[in-house]
């Protein structure tokens, strides 16, 4: 996972999010039918960010790929793209319809090899890393991941980025 933090320079791009996301979600579509369950986009929006193309790739994929082994079949897992922090960060933020979490593994999570036992264990696939990887994408780009439970159900994984402007134009007083 060391190998996350550091990037060269020439890996470092202009990413937009929205398409990125839409390219994740329709990649995770043929896996998710497959199994009896949908992914989809509920909402997004128009944003940029500098970093890693296929590191953020990686990074959502892990926590779609997630939310999908969890979430029972003829349901689906929500993503929603949306500004945070008067509109200087990013959020995506992806919500499953499994068991969710006990209160006490929701920051361990991200941990690498940590399961949750039963619902979330060896048998249900993985090995305990995709969601390491993906709190050390974020952290590589600035961000940050936290995992919650949904008052009505399921496990809501919360990505926030920085986003960037293409150009910034400079006001004069």
């Amino acid at each position: 996972l060391a190998c996350l933090h550091a990037r060269p320079a020439e890996q470092q791009e202009l990413v937009d999010l929205k398409d990125l996301l839409s390219d994740v979600v329709r990649d995770s579509q043929f896996e998710a039918e497959a199994a009896g369950r949908m992914v989809t986009l509920v909402r997004s929006y128009d944003a940029m960010v500098h970093g890693s193309r296929s590191l953020l790739r990686s990074a959502f994929e892990n926590v779609v790929r997630n939310a999908l082994r969890h979430t029972p079949p003829g349901t689906s897992v929500d993503i929603v793209m949306e500004p945070s922090s008067g509109g200087e960060r990013g959020a995506v933020i992806v919500r499953d319809r499994g068991p969710g979490a006990p209160p006490v593994a929701l920051n361990r999570l991200f941990d690498p090899f940590y399961r949750v036992e039963d619902a979330r264990d060896r048998e249900s696939g993985g090995v305990g890393l995709g969601l390491a990887i993906t709190r050390q994408a974020m952290l590589a780009h600035g961000g940050t991941a936290t995992a919650s439970n949904h008052p009505e159900g399921g496990l809501v994984v919360r990505l926030e980025l920085s986003t960037a402007t293409p150009t910034r134009t400079a006001r004069h007083a």
